[in-house]
């Protein structure tokens, strides 16, 4: 019997939710947090902060690099010590922040893509140029230009990975990962790596992490978060990881004077709490997206098959060919929104018009129920 009841609905919208903000009636499939309520050991560590009813400035403390660094090691292998660890409030605010200590205006930065949105900006907002390294599909899947990879790595000053792969999915495997560090060691480009989706794995425990022993690199940057697995966004916690002490010394006066590098209260019991707890909830909450995962894969091959979802194996964000409605992602999201009352993230966003992005970390009738509704616009578009 399952310890976590997944499909326990909440009302979000009572608490400001960005993913439900629209209209009531209308089923969000956008914003990547999740739905679920999180372990019952995290709320507590939030309670005891709020009764203990003194919120002034807070420090972080060894248990907290330590509880983070436990969960790694003991599930993925990765090797790093409390030393070579920062507090930063998020990730996205890390990656700005450090790409102002580390460019100059017009230096390029590389990236597969379609990818998070934001890290477009990230880029925009220092002047950088963007250099994309598309993935290529066929037959239903995703993968690599390698050949286009090793060209645009020799022109490149930083390389943003996301990994696991926001929005394909896609699972790095141990030889991608040490291959592309030796390309970034190799041309003396700055690694950035962004792990935030490494628990949602429908495979378990198969995501590689850049912070494994047998890789080694005086620019590699690391981002660990739990805000992902355990829908702690909202607390803004998470870790820079840099085994270079020069680099991460410099790193760390940036985090501060770009004031993002103190936590609140609220950023660390509940983060040890999710790390010393959460391995069953981690291990239900992914059999729970495999089974939501699988009933979409079967719902579209049935009813919706011009919309081709891409294979993936990690992350709750499932990437979706619309390129048979022979229209673009930002008109179809619309045409869902108010024909379906559904929301789904134009492809667009992410850079490539010809699919949507789908979240699946909601309560499997909700799923149900949207996917019920696209059908019947579809049909009718």
């Amino acid at each position: 019997m399952n310890k976590y009841n997944f499909d326990q609905k909440v009302n979000r919208r009572e608490f400001h939710s960005s993913k439900w903000g629209y209209d009531e009636g209308v089923i969000s499939l956008t914003i990547a947090d999740t739905d679920f309520v999180v372990p019952n050991e995290v709320r507590e560590a939030v309670e005891s902060i709020s009764k203990y009813g003194r919120f002034g400035y807070t420090d972080t403390c060894d248990t907290y690099f330590e509880s983070c660094i436990d969960w790694y090691s003991s599930r993925y292998h990765a090797s790093f010590k409390k030393e070579d660890c920062l507090f930063a409030t998020g990730i996205v605010a890390s990656i700005d922040s450090i790409l102002k200590r580390i460019t100059k205006p017009h230096d390029k930065v590389l990236m597969f893509t379609p990818i998070y949105n934001v890290f477009f900006n990230c880029i925009k907002n220092n002047n950088c140029e963007l250099v994309e390294v598309p993935f290529i599909y066929k037959d239903g899947k995703a993968s690599i230009d390698y050949p286009l990879f090793e060209k645009c790595i020799k022109e490149a000053k930083v390389f943003i990975f996301c990994n696991p792969h926001n929005p394909t999915g896609y699972r790095f495997l141990e030889e991608e990962v040490s291959y592309f560090n030796e390309k970034c060691l190799e041309n003396d480009v700055y690694f950035l790596s962004d792990e935030i989706h490494s628990d949602i794995d429908y495979n378990l425990k198969r995501y590689h992490s850049t912070l494994v022993e047998n890789i080694s690199n005086p620019k590699l940057i690391t981002f660990l978060s739990p805000g992902k697995t355990f829908n702690l966004a909202g607390l803004h916690s998470s870790i820079v990881v840099i085994k270079n002490k020069e680099l991460r010394e410099e790193i760390q006066k940036g985090l501060y004077m770009d004031d993002i590098g103190e936590p609140s209260i609220f950023s660390i019991d509940p983060v040890i709490a999710a790390y010393k707890y959460g391995e069953d909830y981690v291990y239900e909450l992914n059999e729970y997206l495999l089974k939501n995962k699988r009933f979409v894969s079967s719902y579209l091959s049935i009813n919706l098959p011009k919309l081709k979802l891409v294979d993936s194996e990690m992350t709750y964000l499932l990437w979706i060919d619309i390129s048979m409605y022979n229209t673009d992602s930002k008109s179809l999201s619309e045409y869902l929104l108010k024909e379906a009352k559904v929301a789904v993230a134009p492809g667009i966003n992410y850079g490539d018009d010809r699919f949507i992005r789908i979240n699946i970390a909601t309560q499997f009738d909700t799923l149900k129920e949207a996917l019920e509704r696209i059908k019947i616009a579809l049909d009718n578009l």
